[in-house]
């Protein structure tokens, strides 16, 4: 196999969609010095979504409510965001069950033969789950995602869901047995649950062990060579300033 221009590894679900859909982002998020949040130019729903990932690993592991502790976003995405742990979670324990475990910001990490592995920058693929409910008697797995876009519209809901799929993939091997998976994208400020699967359905190892080979290949592929790829991801980039596309109307 043609060795790669540089060491992608450990691929994520992000990196892999990166590589397959631009070479060039991908090549420059794992060359180029790593910029800190302050430096880089997210967007006010990114700043919002990195700190509601800590409010709510931080609601999960000590019971306290922080939701209102900030003034610099819009006080919907904490109300509804409180909404959901008050209201939508003790629906969906009951759905699964008990014995119901319930862990947020769970880093899973898979060996190439995709046996468990540990430790940072150990692994071949790695993932990081915002919410999972667990029965470990039924072998049933609930994951939730958070999404704090304004645009549900924008979402593109296949993307997620192979995303949420391959997470439930590296659940079942990397931390339990799964016989049915529910994938869940949470939409703060909305205060929506949105299904993207009919409820619990059938874990299927093998179809998700075929969708990662596919995107695995594809990535690879589009990887030997470095050039920039024009995208509807352009836009959230941190590579503009140096992209040759950049202005140009002659793009792939």
């Amino acid at each position: 196999m043609t060795e790669l221009a540089f060491n992608p590894l450990p691929w994520s679900y992000s990196k892999l969609t990166t590589g397959a859909k631009c070479s060039l982002a991908c090549f420059l998020n794992e060359t180029r010095p790593r910029l800190s949040q302050d430096e880089r130019n997210l967007p006010e729903e990114t700043k919002i979504g990195i700190f509601l990932h800590q409010l709510a690993h931080l609601f999960l592991t000590t019971g306290e409510v922080y939701f209102d502790i900030s003034k610099d976003f819009p006080v919907v995405y904490f109300k509804n965001f409180k909404n959901f742990f008050i209201t939508h979670l003790p629906k969906l324990k009951k759905l699964i069950g008990d014995p119901v475990l319930v862990k947020s910001e769970i880093k899973i990490r898979l060996d190439k033969e995709f046996n468990p592995c540990y430790g940072w920058p150990n692994g071949f693929l790695v993932g990081s789950i915002d919410l999972f409910l667990y029965n470990s008697e039924k072998k049933h797995l609930i994951i939730v995602d958070y999404k704090t876009t304004r645009d549900p519209q924008s979402l593109t809901w296949d993307d997620y869901k192979n995303q949420l799929k391959l997470y439930s993939f590296l659940f079942h091997k990397g931390y339990g047995e799964v016989k049915k998976i529910g994938l869940i994208s949470y939409l703060v400020f909305t205060d929506t649950l949105k299904w993207l699967t009919d409820g619990l359905v059938p874990f299927d190892e093998d179809e998700s062990k075929k969708f990662l080979s596919n995107l695995l290949q594809t990535t690879y592929t589009n990887l030997l060579e470095i050039k920039p790829t024009r995208t509807s991801f352009c836009k959230f980039c941190n590579h503009l300033a140096i992209c040759p596309l950049m202005g140009k109307d002659d793009v792939n």
